[in-house]
């Protein structure tokens, strides 16, 4: 339970954060701040950051605010080969990728 308030808890604060971001940006665009209607739309996106998280509590992985339960993610290669996407993995990949490259550049 106390997973799912940290993750409720940070989903909250960056929508926040963002909505000033994007506040921010239109008040330089248009050269124009209304108090009351900024602080109305800031916390509609908070209140329902809030709620996507509490409605997310019965889905998804247990104790958390998502609504993914624990998905992978994962990429496929030219082979077909399935791999889970870490850092490892990405990174043994990406050397694979571009020793290729390099032979390809010799090869020219």
């Amino acid at each position: 339970m106390e997973q799912f308030f940290k993750d409720l808890a940070e989903r909250a604060i960056k929508t926040f954060a963002q909505a000033i971001i994007q506040t921010l940006t239109g008040v330089a665009a248009f050269h124009e701040l209304n108090i009351e209607k900024t602080a109305f739309n800031i916390s509609v996106l908070v209140i329902s950051s809030i709620a996507t998280s509490l409605l997310s509590f019965s889905f998804g992985k247990k104790g958390t605010a998502s609504l993914v339960d624990g998905a992978e993610s994962v990429f496929v290669d030219s082979d077909g080969k399935r791999y889970t996407l870490t850092e490892e993995n990405l990174r043994a990949k990406f050397d694979e990728i571009s020793k290729y490259a390099d032979e390809r550049k010799e090869e020219q």
